[in-house]
């Protein structure tokens, strides 16, 4: 019997031994959470939601302007991680001579981070900061308005004090935060030196939007604004919320116990609408 060559053995093995690529795996069914992810990187969205905070203050102690500023560097640039832009703060120090405001943009525990720093240190002897309002607060603002941190000092007087109506300061502090977010808007697309002048001739580039020292020292005056402390303590306080649902199956589950009958029965009826609180002897 003649020997079987090599070639002779690969032509007589079927196609799919001789190397032939495998079938292809039918396509994973996507997720809701890899339909999300990729509708997000399409949108070049972050992954965590961007918050928006604008505080105003006074400083205190010693140190004046130069001291805020440097609570605010210090600990603006040391929050976040590079790697994940979204937790990284940006924003505006306007400081005036009547107070300082501050615009800030990031995740929301990058801000949660820089709001119990500043907490803590309006409680200090020595404090920096001092009193402090919380004038706007917003979740998921989309993109950012400015995309780094700046600070800078002026003395804008406009003498545009507001008169406040029944409806409260909610019109001067939309003011306020409107017209710093519009000075930001138009910063965000200049260099660090362009910023720098563009901010020094604010009578010409900014006139009727840049917060002022009147405007400042004002919602610092008005009692009805959060002061920081108030905000935060609300902000770290759990929620205790009943809805009227849960109080109604409470009052339900009563009124079963009351009458004797079973809670599987009980509840049965309440499923079905057979039995309403008007027909119980409870009312």
């Amino acid at each position: 019997m003649a020997d079987v060559t090599e070639d002779q053995s690969k032509a007589a093995q079927p196609k799919a031994a001789q190397g032939a690529p495998p079938p292809e795996e039918p396509a994973a069914r996507p997720t809701l959470h890899s339909v999300v992810i990729e509708r997000l990187k399409r949108l070049n969205r972050p992954l965590q939601p961007i918050n928006r905070i604008c505080l105003v203050g006074k400083a205190t102690g010693g140190g004046g302007a130069k001291a805020v500023a440097s609570f605010f560097e210090r600990n603006v640039r040391s929050v976040g991680d590079a790697i994940d832009t979204s937790s990284l703060l940006t924003g505006m120090l306007l400081q005036l001579p009547t107070g300082w405001l501050c615009l800030m943009e990031g995740a929301l525990a990058s801000l949660s981070v820089l709001l119990s720093a500043l907490h803590k240190e309006s409680k200090c002897e020595d404090a920096s900061v001092g009193e402090m309002k919380v004038i706007c607060i917003m979740d998921d603002v989309g993109d950012r308005t400015f995309s780094r941190w700046t600070h800078t000092t002026l003395d804008v007087s406009r003498n545009n004090y507001m008169e406040l109506d029944k409806s409260g300061p909610a019109m001067l502090l939309s003011d306020v935060t409107i017209g710093a977010l519009k000075v930001l808007k138009t910063l965000d697309s200049l260099s660090y030196d362009e910023t720098s002048t563009a901010l020094a001739d604010w009578q010409n580039r900014f006139r009727t939007v840049m917060p002022s020292n009147e405007r400042l020292q004002q919602i610092l005056e008005i009692d009805e604004v959060p002061s920081l402390e108030d905000f935060v303590a609300i902000y770290e306080t759990p929620s205790d919320a009943t809805f009227i649902s849960d109080r109604s199956l409470a009052r339900r589950v009563e009124h079963v116990a009351r009458w004797g009958l079973k809670e599987e029965m009980g509840t049965a009826f309440f499923a079905a609408g057979q039995l309403t609180d008007r027909e119980s002897p409870m009312g």
